[in-house]
């Protein structure tokens, strides 16, 4: 692979994916028993899904996670592919997300993400595994 990550920004980038994974899993957990704002919850399982997706691009190809937001191509990239049943519901969920928060080209920041993204990776270190 090109623009290979060290070990150790790989860990970190794993790391900051799955925690943000568990933490908006919780939210979408909470939003839908407490607060019964059912798209709010389903919008934050989609970031659930798509950060924990992320975080096994990073650790299987020691890369950033690629610019997107759609989940079957995150699963396709990591070399799999969604049961036949599941792939229509994946794809209603990603069109949950709104065209607003898609990252800005060859930006690596989603908003409200940017402070924590740059403790892990600096600016200077966005390098991207070509295909």
């Amino acid at each position: 692979m090109v623009d290979d990550l060290s070990e150790e920004k790989a860990l970190a980038l794993v790391h900051y994916w799955a925690d943000g994974s568990k933490d908006d899993l919780e939210s979408a957990l909470s939003i839908f028993l407490k607060a019964e704002r059912y798209t709010a919850s389903l919008f934050f399982l989609h970031l659930a899904i798509e950060k924990k997706l992320k975080a096994a691009y990073v650790k299987k190809t020691r890369c950033h996670a690629p610019f997107t937001h759609n989940l079957l191509v995150l699963i396709e990239k990591l070399g799999g592919k969604p049961q036949k049943k599941l792939s229509p519901w994946l794809q209603r969920l990603t069109n949950l997300i709104p065209k607003h928060v898609t990252p800005i080209k060859n930006s690596i920041f989603i908003r409200g993400q940017q402070k924590s993204l740059r403790k892990v990776i600096s600016p200077k270190e966005r390098t991207f595994c070509s295909g």
